[in-house]
């Protein structure tokens, strides 16, 4: 049964190679560092995987941990303590995303928020299983499954479209606009990547199909960022150089107000960033303010956490 689940699972994954990475090579720039992820992964267009040697037939773990740093010595995230956020990303051995879980992870204790979703290409479309698991106080411990499909349509101009089908009353239409040198996502808002070699700049604007209200610019470095910049009733922004992270307030032209906080990034040998940390100081643990944690390791087998997750979920009913 094994054997056989593993050969139908290899020939899935050479149906979608076959089948859509060809559309997409004539749709991302060659000399785009992040080409032969996107090409494999089109529903990823977000994400940052520059050598998928790296990472083929692995488990990436992703684990962001974000709180403020009190006065009276303890960590507050919203009204929680701590709030941790795991994402795992499944690659087969050809760089395919073939299954995400993620889950949080609420003052050391609670998981909650949990999700898994499975991608598999039939008919040529691309479809996208999402199961939610019941959260522990759910006393029918149900899971709920959703069934999500994504139609490819070359227009004829240069554009592959990636649209998402059978919506529902509560969705809004979402397409995904590849072309040479960038990238669209039409949703709620309008977002473009535009990307050189290494170099990415993403646009956001409010109200679909509309670019008449900026309201976020960011710009990254082989998908690491290196400037933010938010729109609002000020200008907010913030620039990762060297060993620090510059946050900055403008009304106008005019600085309202800045802050610098201390910087650390590990990168892997492909330029995936590795390891970030950012707080109020170098050395310290304890100074009041804002800590922000990010950790990426690449794993060979599920580790205690995501073997901790899926024994959470063993007694989840249909």
């Amino acid at each position: 049964m094994k054997k056989i689940l593993l050969i139908s699972l290899m020939f899935l994954s050479f149906c979608f190679l076959s089948c859509n990475k060809n559309i997409m090579e004539n749709y991302v720039s060659q000399d785009y560092y992040n080409y032969d992820f996107i090409i494999n992964n089109p529903l990823f267009y977000n994400e940052s995987f520059p050598d998928l040697d790296e990472v083929k037939g692995k488990i990436v773990k992703r684990v962001n941990n974000s709180y403020e740093m009190l006065e009276n010595g303890k960590t507050r995230y919203g009204d929680c303590y701590t709030w941790v956020d795991y994402n795992y990303f499944f690659f087969d051995k050809n760089g395919r995303i073939t299954k995400k879980i993620s889950f949080n992870i609420v003052d050391d204790v609670f998981m909650g928020s949990k999700k898994e979703r499975n991608y598999s290409l039939d008919d040529n479309k691309l479809k996208v299983q999402i199961i939610e698991y019941p959260e522990a106080w759910d006393s029918e411990k149900q899971k709920k499954i959703k069934e999500t499909e994504y139609s490819f349509t070359e227009d004829g101009s240069g554009s592959l479209i990636i649209e998402k089908l059978n919506i529902s009353n509560d969705e809004n239409q979402q397409k995904i606009i590849f072309q040479d040198g960038k990238i669209t996502l039409i949703d709620y808002y309008l977002y473009e990547w535009e990307y050189k070699n290494e170099n990415t700049i993403y646009n956001c604007y409010k109200n679909s199909g509309s670019k008449e209200e900026l309201i976020g610019t960011n710009e990254y470095d082989k998908g690491i960022i290196q400037k933010e910049i938010t729109y609002s009733n000020y200008k907010y922004v913030k620039e990762f150089s060297g060993n620090q992270c510059i946050s900055s307030c403008y009304e106008g032209s005019k600085l309202k107000g800045k802050d610098i906080s201390f910087l650390k990034r590990e990168y892997y040998p492909s330029g995936m960033l590795k390891y970030q940390e950012i707080k109020p100081e170098e050395g310290s643990n304890t100074k009041v303010g804002w800590y922000e944690y990010l950790t990426v390791d690449i794993l060979s087998e599920p580790d205690e956490k995501l073997l901790e997750f899926y024994n959470s979920i063993k007694d989840a009913g249909n």
